[in-house]
C-alpha cells in the first residue's frame, strides 16, 4: 500500500489536486462532476473501498479506478450540500461537502484504521465564487467573539465553507492585510446557501467607518448660491456641488489628492487647484480637464480677472501664473524671492481689469496690468499687506502689522497712504468685508468695527466686549462672524443691533482648528457655514432660521 502524502494528516481533510484542476461544467443544469480521492490506510484490502453519498441523495459507490496507491469514484449530483463516508474494512473516514451549480469540484479523504466515523450534514454550509481574485473569506457565528470562526477553502475564485452551526453568521471577506468587509446570511442546516459577496459593500463600509475621521472643506458659492466644497473622505477626495435642487453631485478626483481655491463659473463649470501644483477645470458636463500643471509650484489661490483668464499663487511663493483660456498657454511672473515660510500672500481680481498680489514678508504690493505689465509697490511704512479690495474709485488693504491698520491705492498713480484704522496687535489679521459702500475692519482690542468709505471717512461700529472676530462677512445691511469662544455666529447692524445663532455641536476636535469655518454669503441673502466634524452644509436664511443639509457621499462605485 502507497504512504499517504504529507499533506493528508486528519479525517475529512478537503482540498484540490494539482491533476483535476477546476472546470465548469452545464450551467443550465446545475450539474456537476464530482471526483473523489480516497487514500486507503496501510491495512486495507487491496480491493475498492466503498464510498457512500448521503443528504439529499444516498448513493453507493463500490468500484474505483486504482491510480498511484489511491482509489478515483466521479459521479454526477446536483448543487447542495453533502455527507461523504469511505471505508475500507476497519478503515474509514468522512466529511462534508459542497457542490456549486456547474461548477466541477474533485474532495480528497484519508482513512484511518481501527476508527469507525461517520459524517452526517446535520450542519450547513456557505459557497460562491469571490469577485475579485485573492479575496479570503471568513465566516463566524453573529454572536461570536471576533476571533472565532471558521476560514473558507479556496479553489481557484470559489471558496467553500463546510460542517457550518446552522444560524445567523457573518461573512467576512479580506483583501490580504488590507481591509475587509462584511455581509450576514443565515447557514441552513443541511442545506447549501449560495454566497453572492457583494463589492460594493467594502466602499459604503469603508466610506462609513471613515466618515467620522472625514471632512468637509473649501466652501464657496456659486453665482446661483448653490454650494461647492471638498470632501476629504480618507479613500478618496471628491469635488461636491449641492445643486438648487438639493442634489449632491460628486466629483471624484483621479487620484486621492487635494482640491483647493474652488473658483465656480457663472455657466456652471468649477476651476480648482489639484495637488497643489495644476490647474483642473470641472466642465459644465461634469468631466474634469487638467488645464495646466507645473511641478516646480505650489499654487493655492486662483482668481478670475475680467477678461476671463485664471490666474494662480502659493501661500509661499515666488511667483505668480497666469493662463489664458482662448490661447491654452499660461505665463509665470517671478517675482521677488522671500524666505520660505515666512511670507503670507494675496491674489485680487479688481473691477478695472486688474489683478493685485500681496506680500507680507515683502512688505510689497504687485499690480498687473490687463496688458501683463507688472508694477511693484515697497510700502514706506511697516504693514504686511494683506489682500487689495476694490472701494468706489480706490482700492484698500489691511495691514498685518505695524502702527495702521490699513492702507489705500489711488489706482491711476498707485500712490498708498496709512489709514489711522486701529491694527488688531495680536499676530492674527483681522480680515474685512465690505457692506453699504464701506470696507469693514475689525478692532478686536478697541471692540468695535471699524468702516472705511472711498475718501478715507470712517464710522465706528462698538460692540460690548470681548470681541472675539476673525473673519468677517456682510449681507443685508448686516456684519456677520463665528465667535468660536462662546460657540455662536454673531450679526451686527449699522443700528448697533446684535443677533446670535448657537453654532451646532460635532465631536471633539484635536488639530486645534476652529470647528466652524469657511463663513460665506450669497445675493440672495443667505449665510453659509461648515462644520469640520459633521457631515453637512449649514445655511442661515434672511430670516434668521438654520437650516441644516446633510450631505450623503455616494459610494465610491457609483461615481463616473
Amino acid at each position: 500500500m502507497s504512504k499517504l502524502p504529507a499533506a493528508i494528516v486528519t479525517i475529512g481533510l478537503v482540498f484540490c489536486i494539482g491533476i483535476c484542476g477546476l472546470t465548469t461544467a452545464r450551467a443550465n443544469t446545475g450539474m456537476a462532476t464530482l471526483t473523489i480521492v480516497v487514500y486507503p490506510c496501510r491495512n486495507a484490502s487491496e480491493s475498492s473501498p466503498v464510498v457512500g453519498i448521503e443528504d439529499p441523495v444516498k448513493l453507493r459507490l463500490s468500484k474505483g479506478t486504482r491510480r498511484n496507491g489511491s482509489w478515483l469514484f466521479r459521479v454526477t449530483l446536483h448543487s447542495g450540500y453533502y455527507a461523504i463516508g469511505s471505508h475500507s474494512g476497519t478503515c474509514s473516514a468522512g466529511v462534508n461537502f459542497a457542490i456549486l451549480p456547474g461548477i466541477n469540484r474533485t474532495i480528497g479523504i484519508a482513512e484511518r484504521p481501527n476508527v469507525v466515523e461517520k459524517q452526517t450534514s446535520q450542519s450547513g454550509a456557505l459557497a460562491g465564487t469571490a469577485p475579485a481574485p485573492g479575496l479570503r473569506v471568513f465566516v463566524k457565528s453573529r454572536d461570536s467573539g471576533s476571533g472565532r470562526g471558521t476560514w473558507a477553502s479556496v479553489d481557484g475564485r470559489r471558496f467553500y465553507a463546510e460542517s457550518l452551526k446552522p444560524g445567523d453568521s457573518r461573512v467576512v471577506t479580506e483583501f490580504g492585510n488590507c481591509c475587509a468587509f462584511t455581509q450576514d446570511v443565515t447557514v441552513r442546516s443541511g442545506a447549501l446557501t449560495i454566497v453572492h459577496l457583494d463589492l460594493s459593500r467594502f466602499y459604503s463600509q469603508a466610506s462609513a467607518e471613515r466618515l467620522a475621521e472625514s471632512t468637509l472643506d473649501g466652501l464657496v458659492n456659486a453665482t446661483d448660491g448653490s454650494p461647492w466644497f471638498v470632501e476629504y473622505l480618507g479613500i478618496s477626495t471628491r469635488i461636491a456641488h449641492l445643486n438648487n435642487h438639493g442634489e449632491l453631485e460628486e466629483y471624484q478626483l483621479p487620484k486621492r489628492g487635494s482640491a483647493g481655491a474652488l473658483t465656480p463659473e457663472p455657466d456652471g463649470a468649477l476651476w480648482f487647484i489639484a495637488d497643489g501644483d495644476a490647474l483642473d477645470r470641472i466642465t459644465p458636463s461634469g468631466q474634469i480637464v487638467q488645464v495646466t500643471s507645473d511641478p516646480a509650484q505650489r499654487y493655492s489661490r486662483i482668481v478670475r480677472a475680467k477678461d476671463g483668464s485664471i490666474w494662480m499663487t502659493g501661500f509661499d511663493t515666488s511667483a505668480v501664473s497666469r493662463y489664458d483660456p482662448s490661447s491654452g498657454r499660461t505665463h509665470t511672473y517671478v517675482l521677488p524671492h522671500e524666505d520660505p515660510g515666512s511670507d503670507s500672500i494675496a491674489l485680487t481680481a479688481a473691477s478695472d481689469g486688474a489683478v493685485w498680489f500681496t506680500s507680507m514678508a515683502g512688505n510689497r504690493i504687485i499690480r498687473f496690468s490687463p496688458d501683463g505689465t507688472m508694477t511693484q509697490m515697497d510700502l514706506p511704512w511697516k504693514c504686511g499687506p494683506n489682500r487689495v479690495d476694490d472701494l468706489g474709485n480706490a482700492r484698500i488693504f489691511s495691514c498685518w502689522y505695524g502702527a495702521d491698520g490699513a492702507g489705500m491705492i489711488d489706482p491711476a498713480t498707485l500712490h498708498a497712504w496709512p489709514l489711522h484704522v486701529p491694527a488688531t496687535h495680536d499676530g492674527v489679521v483681522a480680515f474685512p468685508t465690505q457692506m453699504d459702500g464701506r470696507e469693514w475692519f475689525i478692532n478686536r482690542k478697541g471692540s468695535a468695527f471699524v468702516g472705511v468709505d472711498a475718501g478715507g471717512g470712517q464710522e465706528v461700529l462698538l460692540f460690548k466686549p470681548p470681541l472675539h472676530a476673525t473673519d468677517l462677512r456682510a449681507v443685508n445691511h448686516r456684519l456677520w462672524f463665528i465667535d468660536n469662544w462662546t460657540h455662536e455666529l454673531v450679526s451686527v447692524g449699522l443700528d448697533g443691533s446684535v443677533a446670535r445663532v448657537r453654532l451646532p455641536t460635532a465631536r471633539p476636535d484635536t488639530t486645534g482648528m476652529q470647528q466652524v469655518q469657511d463663513l460665506v454669503t450669497d445675493s440672495p441673502g443667505n449665510v453659509w457655514f461648515l462644520n469640520r466634524h459633521d457631515f453637512a452644509v449649514y445655511r442661515i436664511g434672511a430670516d434668521g432660521r438654520l437650516d441644516r443639509l446633510p450631505v450623503q457621499p455616494k459610494p465610491v462605485e457609483t461615481l463616473h
